[in-house]
């Protein structure tokens, strides 16, 4: 190769490692996302808050909550009295009101009379559906709760990456500098340079995935809080530290769980209804009162009760209530699923979040340093000796890798104990105050 030729590359490389730095000085000016660099996201408390109030599916139940504990009262009412009036005439063809004592035109009220029990059994019933819509709520706005801390903690780690890409394109901006120099006094290799180049390529497109990935997820929190469509969300600079565990969890879990609890109130209301099916084999009553007016005698009193006829009535109402029976069945097995459905996922989250807790160990202890360990002795001695490059473009990877892949695992704890917390139908969030930062 001529020294004319040796001389243009060597313009050429220098130029290119000009263009990749100007990039990584324009990449790390830019904001990561859509308002990303707009501010600080409001805390984690404020948007739970918002969501619960502005839910519309939280504002659906509670609707129907509110008719139901509304329709409790009336379901166990008496029915309305019946006025009467009806005429007593002695003969077919003459009108005898007034001049025979039996012929009378009577006025008189008719009131219906339950069996006892059939209208406590009602409001029972009516009682029940009240109590599962309040079940159904609880459930939803766990869900609610549990989903918008998995997303705000995601979003942590998203902004957590920003910075720590930052000082990556800084450390390779300065080997790429190197590196050029070296090529153009002739005293490094292609292959350097190439590298380090490629390298800084691999992250602009990081961020430009990063960003993407950073406004969907803000995209879902907008729509859980109900914010603006387009709002900038500010940077998630802190999460809360997650509470410690305490106690048998799998067994509360399977008791306490809300989804546990919204079968438990399925099964009460079907064996409320299983009552009230049982108690209309009964027969039903009635009660009547009025007055005959006879003309010139005196008035007469008329007083009456009657029962309902048992005619056919078993016939009707066992059906039913052998219906009734089965349904009470259906939902025990119901709730003897969802039970051993929470107590699996009681033992999958435990196990999920003593293995996050074990990694974290041992990225604090071990990982990390180590890994900058790795990333200072690759450079020193790249520097020191003029050899390859290579490990230190690998060991600056894996340095960067390391704490993203640390952040995620942060997040992931606080997901895992939100998801605890909602199972556990406890808290979503702690009393205690900030936890990790970026």
């Amino acid at each position: 190769m001529g020294v004319q030729t040796i001389r243009t590359n060597s313009v050429l490389l220098a130029f290119a490692a000009g263009i990749a730095l100007a990039a990584v000085a324009a990449a790390a000016q830019e904001p990561l996302a859509e308002g990303a660099g707009s501010g600080v996201a409001p805390p984690l408390a404020a948007l739970q808050e918002r969501a619960r109030e502005r839910s519309p599916r939280l504002g659906e139940l509670a609707r129907r909550l509110a008719a139901a504990r509304e329709e409790i009262a009336p379901a166990g009412a008496l029915a309305a009295p019946m006025a009467e009036v009806r005429l007593v005439n002695m003969s077919l063809g003459r009108w005898l009101v007034g001049s025979d004592p039996m012929s009378m035109i009577e006025t008189g009220v008719r009131q219906e009379l339950p069996y006892p029990g059939k209208r406590a059994a009602r409001r029972a019933v009516a009682a029940a559906a009240a109590e599962t819509l309040a079940a159904e709520y609880h459930a939803a706005a766990q869900a609610l709760a549990r989903d918008l801390t998995a997303l705000y903690a995601r979003l942590w780690a998203l902004d957590a990456e920003a910075p720590l890409l930052a000082q990556a394109e800084e450390l390779y901006a300065l080997l790429a500098a190197t590196a050029a120099a070296r090529y153009a006094a002739g005293e490094g290799d292609q292959a350097a340079l190439l590298a380090v180049q490629l390298a800084i390529s691999e992250l602009a497109e990081r961020r430009v995935a990063l960003a993407g990935e950073r406004a969907a997820v803000a995209a879902e929190l907008r729509g859980l809080a109900d914010l603006p469509p387009g709002e900038p969300f500010g940077r998630v600079e802190s999460l809360p530290e997650p509470a410690p565990l305490a106690g048998d969890l799998v067994a509360t879990a399977a008791e306490r769980a809300p989804e546990v609890a919204l079968r438990r109130a399925e099964l009460a209301g079907a064996a409320r209804r299983e009552e009230v099916a049982r108690l209309d084999l009964r027969p039903d009553f009635a009660l009547a009162g009025g007055i005959g007016w006879r003309g010139s005698d005196d008035p007469a009193l008329l007083l009456g009760l009657g029962v309902e006829l048992p005619i056919g009535r078993r016939h009707r109402q066992e059906p039913l209530r052998r219906a009734a029976a089965e349904r009470v069945a259906a939902a025990g097995e119901a709730h003897r699923a969802a039970a051993l459905t929470a107590r699996a996922e009681a033992e999958r989250l435990l196990a999920a979040w003593e293995r996050t807790a074990a990694q974290l160990r041992l990225f604090d202890e071990a990982l990390l340093p180590q890994s900058a360990a790795a990333f200072d002795a690759a450079r020193a001695s790249y520097l020191a000796t003029r050899g390859d490059f290579s490990p230190v473009v690998e060991s600056a990877r894996r340095w960067l890798d390391l704490r993203v892949r640390r952040a995620g695992l942060v997040a992931e704890r606080l997901t895992l104990r939100a998801a605890l917390a909602a199972l556990l139908d406890e808290p979503t969030l702690p009393a205690t105050g900030a936890g990790d930062r970026p």
